[in-house]
């Protein structure tokens, strides 16, 4: 097994660090374990005069599907960061709820094959095992049962497609614009309200359904291109530098857009879109938080010194990357629906239950999302521990149905629910639906 605190997405292992996965499962390692630890490693601040550094538990929740994706029959594992007595830090103690979150996260990210569905990793090594305490165990164990209970039939996102062709050609293509690369974009996507559950090697684009988003599109090579612009099972999603004027042959897009602030632009564009709202899509374009581009020629442009800093990227503007993360989650194939900022996850299950994670990335507050349903919401179950009570349904307008001594309320049909979700974690439920057309 290998692990080193360097472990990142397949790109900037290699670029920063000279590591590389492919070659290090070639040579034979049964496993490497990814150091998916946002939460320990930023609760541990070393420098205490040293500006705050940003959280990236995206980043590191996104990484390890990337490496799977980018070596299929590899084994990966998740570190798992829940106490440090040397280092002095528990997540477990002082973290619980954004612990919990991390572990269902990890456990519910997959992997499209010609052989099926398949988790993107293989299980957690625990970060540090000495010192847990037997009711400590006990509490990660129940989590990891969770889990990993289930493999759904589908995951109601768009799958992200890895080319391993367009990361090799990303490496000079970096050097030269310090353009934004396939993880920097996911994770960007993500914390924005975008996420992909699913991930896929191009090589197995045959076995992949449903919408498709694609990153630096325009890096794949030529038979890839062409593989892509055949697909027909599904919205595609391509992100590009607006300088390449990069089109799929043969397809022209129903919606494309630039960032309209930046200097070096990054553009979007969507295929087979389907009743997307584009003018709702595009409404942040012009938006901006302020931050800077890199000064001078971005050839040069020293990169940083360790590994905790913040590599080199060019500037994006927030209102683009938001309007990019709107498009990844307006095409979920998916009859529940809820606000863009509550990041929510949705499995089908074998028996056609929804399993539906949603998240709170307030690390403050509790949530309270409300759930849209295109069909008659026939029940929902809650599987983790919070909340404790049930959801509070809602009718067609979205008005609370509240029980009356007379059981009046019974008559009335549910499309939708209320939830509430704890500071930095996440709810699991299980949502059955039930067909408008047989709803009697």
């Amino acid at each position: 097994m290998v692990n080193n605190a360097w472990c990142t997405d397949p790109f900037e292992a290699i670029y920063r660090f000279g590591i590389d996965y492919k070659k290090l499962f070639g040579a034979g390692i049964d496993y490497l374990a990814a150091e998916t630890v946002p939460t320990g490693v930023h609760s541990v601040k070393h420098d205490h005069t040293a500006p705050s550094e940003r959280y990236r538990l995206y980043d590191y929740m996104t990484m390890p599907a990337l490496i799977k994706a980018s070596n299929p029959t590899g084994k990966v594992i998740c570190l798992s960061g829940v106490k440090d007595a040397t280092e002095e830090w528990s997540t477990l103690t002082f973290f619980p709820s954004i612990l919990e979150r991390e572990i269902y996260t990890l456990t519910n990210t997959f992997l499209q094959t010609s052989d099926g569905l398949k988790r993107a990793m293989e299980g957690f090594l625990v970060c540090l095992g000495d010192g847990l305490f037997r009711e400590e165990w006990d509490w990660l164990r129940e989590r990891w049962k969770l889990g990993f209970s289930e493999i759904p039939t589908k995951v109601l996102t768009p799958t992200m497609i890895w080319s391993d062709a367009a990361n090799e050609k990303f490496v000079p293509d970096y050097i030269r614009t310090k353009r934004w690369s396939v993880h920097k974009t996911v994770y960007e996507f993500s914390r924005r309200g975008g996420q992909c559950g699913a991930y896929a090697n191009i090589e197995d684009l045959d076995s992949v359904s449903g919408p498709l988003f694609i990153p630096n599109i325009d890096l794949l090579s030529d038979a890839e291109i062409a593989s892509v612009a055949a697909y027909d099972r599904g919205a595609i999603i391509g992100i590009s530098l607006a300088e390449r004027d990069f089109k799929l042959p043969g397809r022209e897009p129903e919606l494309y857009f630039e960032d309209p602030i930046a200097d070096f632009k990054m553009c979007c564009f969507g295929y087979d879109l389907g009743h997307v709202e584009f003018s709702k899509i595009t409404q942040t374009l012009g938006e901006d938080d302020g931050s800077k581009d890199v000064e001078g020629d971005p050839r040069y442009v020293p990169d940083p010194d360790a590994w905790r800093q913040e590599m080199v990227w060019r500037k994006v503007s927030s209102g683009f990357a938001q309007a990019c993360g709107k498009l990844v989650r307006a095409v979920y194939p998916c009859d529940l629906s809820t606000d863009l900022e509550y990041p929510f996850l949705p499995l089908q299950m074998p028996d056609r239950r929804i399993r539906l994670m949603l998240v709170n990335d307030s690390r403050e507050h509790y949530c309270g999302p409300m759930i849209r349903s295109k069909q008659i919401v026939k029940s929902v179950v809650s599987h983790s521990k919070f909340p404790a009570l049930p959801s509070k349904m809602l009718d067609v307008n979205g008005k609370l149905i509240t029980p009356r001594s007379d059981r009046s309320h019974e008559s009335i049909v549910a499309y939708g629910f209320t939830t509430k979700i704890p500071p930095g974690g996440m709810t699991i439920l299980d949502v059955e639906l039930m067909d408008n057309e047989n709803k009697d």
